[in-house]
């Protein structure tokens, strides 16, 4: 299972951002940042994968890019997850199967 802390983190454009958790080594790690508000479809994501070491940096380059959310209104939930992927071999074809532990995570834009 994938332990972060809780992380309300505050994107500035320009400066970069740490995401954190317990690395276990043993998966990848996938950020979402996602934009907009949970009654309409995300107007952008944000999203990263890494090793699972225990830090991903955010450049501030990239915060900049990232859009605003038109909208006030409660946002889509954004979250950290770790995972691993296999393909299994089967006489149909080759299926792709991805487990994962993830948690919330939430930001503001300003």
């Amino acid at each position: 299972p994938l332990e972060a802390p809780f992380q309300n983190l505050t994107l500035v454009n320009g400066q970069d951002t740490s995401v954190q958790w317990t690395a276990a080594g043993n998966a990848r790690i996938q950020i979402a940042l996602v934009v907009g508000w949970h009654g309409a479809p995300y107007e952008a994501m944000l999203l990263c994968e890494t090793e699972d070491d225990g830090e991903l940096v955010i450049p501030g380059a990239t915060i900049a890019k990232l859009p605003r959310a038109s909208s006030g209104l409660e946002a889509h939930a954004s979250w950290i997850m770790r995972f691993d992927r296999v393909v299994v071999t089967t006489p149909a074809g080759p299926i792709e199967v991805v487990t994962g532990s993830q948690v919330a995570l939430y930001f503001t834009h300003p």
